[in-house]
C-alpha cells in the first residue's frame, strides 16, 4: 500500500508505504541520499525523495514486515520515523527549532504519526481503529 499526503505547511508531500515493492520503481532521490531498500530495518525514511510520476518532491516513510508491527512496537516505529521526517523537512527548507522553542515541530511529528497510523491501521488491523 502506498498513500500520499500533503502537508498544508510546508511545501513537501508524505508518501507512507508498506512494502518496499509499492515504491522502488516509482521514486528517486534528489539529494544525497541513498534509494535502496534497509534490509535490517522495519521502517525507514527516505529524506529528499522525487516522485517520478509527478515531479513532487517529499519524504517517504516505508514500514517494512507490517505482519511483525503489532501492539506497542507499532507506536515506537511510527514515533521513531516521525521524527526523522519532520527533521528532515526542516533541515532541507532550513526551518529550525530549538529543544525550547519546538511546538511547531511538535505539532509535525504528530501530524505525520497521524498519517503514518491511517496507513498502518488500514495494512495491520483491517480498519478496525479507524480514527
Amino acid at each position: 500500500m502506498l498513500k500520499e499526503f500533503n502537508c498544508e505547511i510546508y511545501p513537501r508531500k508524505l508518501w507512507v508505504a508498506t512494502s518496499w515493492e509499492d515504491v522502488k520503481d516509482k521514486f528517486t532521490t534528489y539529494g544525497e541520499y541513498e534509494f535502496e531498500k534497509s534490509e535490517d530495518a522495519y521502517a525507514t525514511t527516505y529524506p529528499q525523495i522525487l516522485r517520478k510520476a509527478t515531479g513532487k518532491h517529499g519524504i517517504l516513510i516505508v514500514f517494512y514486515d507490517c505482519d511483525k508491527l503489532g501492539g506497542s512496537k507499532i507506536v515506537e516505529h511510527i514515533a521513531h520515523e516521525s521524527l526523522h521526517t519532520a527533521n528532515a523537512i526542516f533541515n532541507e527548507l532550513g526551518v529550525e527549532y530549538s529543544l525550547i522553542h519546538d511546538e511547531h515541530a511538535a505539532y509535525m511529528v504528530g501530524w505525520i504519526a497521524k498519517c503514518c497510523w491511517k496507513v498502518l491501521q488500514k495494512e495491520i488491523y483491517n480498519n478496525k481503529f479507524n480514527i
